[in-house]
């Protein structure tokens, strides 16, 4: 994962894209600095994970205080983490076709549970709070 940031870094140097580069060089250090300490583990995709859940979590909070600018600017970020890093999202389909396998009869906590449980299982990366909508949903549907 180190080889494919500083692969983007290199190309946002060239192509002078300054958001992009500040993207890059902050999760290149951030990357480096979670495997010193963690002596060597690879813990890159939960770094950029991290990453950009925050700016998803700032752009959040910067749209409810009326800040477009700065909301844009967060919005901007963790579209480029998330279209260059991350892997792709599951649909909502692709969610509830996991879900479905869960037994229904179960009390919804451990509903919840059971279906959080497969989701994790199936999906290498997926939104947890999606998933607590679509769960609830199917639950009471």
């Amino acid at each position: 994962m180190l080889e494919k940031i500083d692969n983007l870094l290199k190309q946002a140097m060239k192509s002078g894209d300054k958001t992009a580069l500040s993207v890059y060089r902050t999760l290149k250090a951030d990357v480096v600095t979670e495997e010193k300490k963690e002596k060597g583990e690879n813990n890159a995709l939960a770094v950029i994970q991290k990453a950009f859940k925050k700016r998803m979590e700032a752009y959040e909070l910067y749209m409810k205080a009326g800040r477009e600018d700065l909301a844009d600017k967060e919005k901007l970020e963790a579209l480029i983490i998330e279209v260059h890093l991350l892997p792709k999202h599951p649909t909502d389909e692709e969610i509830i076709n996991v879900i479905k396998t869960v037994d229904k009869s179960l009390p919804l906590n451990q509903f919840m549970g059971q279906s959080m449980k497969k989701v994790k299982e199936t999906f290498d990366f997926y939104d947890g709070k999606i998933v607590s909508r679509l769960v609830n949903d199917y639950f009471k549907g």
